[in-house]
């Protein structure tokens, strides 16, 4: 069984090999299509049994001296006999036509470098919200871990007023801790604002490659390392 075949089917009878290139069709991104315009009736001669009775005469019977013993009389009697009639049978036809696969058009080069810099933005956002380096140690970046240290920064210059040496206690991405004073946690902030600056530096640098390129080959080497 193979694409472009057509089966041939008599209508209202059980046909495996129907059945089958119908399964074929599933099993192999196939439609299974009937040719309207193909179809035809067929004469065809059968023969059947047909059970009818009939009558029959049964003789009179006689003994040897020519005495009359039983009288003529009729019987009604099954019979069979064989009977030909014409049926006309519906016979369509089914093409297998393969589903054609959708031609997806190449994207245009302003289409690719739209998708560039959406991954540069993402790759960004990732680096940015990924944790920052300071006084060798990792601190998380994600905005709630932003908003934690810029109001710390800002309590502690108003605890400076009252104490001498505050200090706050810092769990870093590693879940160890660091004791902070006024001056590291202003670096803190110091760093983070580096660190988010940074980030988006090294975005605006890669998209201005982007927009330069006038090849997919260039514009597929341009990646956030």
């Amino acid at each position: 069984m193979k694409y472009n075949d057509i089966i041939e089917y008599i209508d209202g009878t059980f046909d495996e090999n129907f059945n089958t290139a119908r399964q074929w069709c599933k099993d192999n991104n196939a439609t299974f299509d009937e040719l309207i315009e193909e179809r035809k009736e067929v004469e065809i001669d059968k023969t059947r049994t047909v059970e009818s009775f009939e009558e029959q005469i049964i003789p009179a019977v006689y003994d040897a001296d020519g005495n009359l013993v039983e009288e003529e009389r009729t019987e009604t009697v099954p019979i069979t006999k064989e009977e030909t009639y014409t049926e006309i049978e519906l016979h369509r036809f089914f093409k297998i036509n393969e589903i054609p696969v959708p031609v997806v058009p190449e994207p245009t080069l302003d289409e690719l470098k739209a998708l560039k810099r959406e991954e540069i933005n993402k790759a960004r956002d990732e680096t940015e919200q990924g944790g920052f380096e300071y006084m060798g140690k990792v601190f998380d970046s994600d905005q709630v871990s932003c908003i934690r240290i810029s109001s710390a920064a800002q309590a502690m210059q108003m605890v400076v007023m009252s104490e001498e040496t505050p200090t706050i206690t810092w769990t870093c991405q590693d879940n160890s801790t660091i004791n902070l004073n006024p001056q590291e946690l202003m670096g803190l902030v110091v760093a983070l604002a580096q660190h988010s600056n940074a980030c988006h530096q090294k975005a605006t640098a890669l998209k201005a490659q982007i927009d330069a390129c006038d090849s997919k080959e260039v514009l597929d080497k341009i990646k956030w390392e």
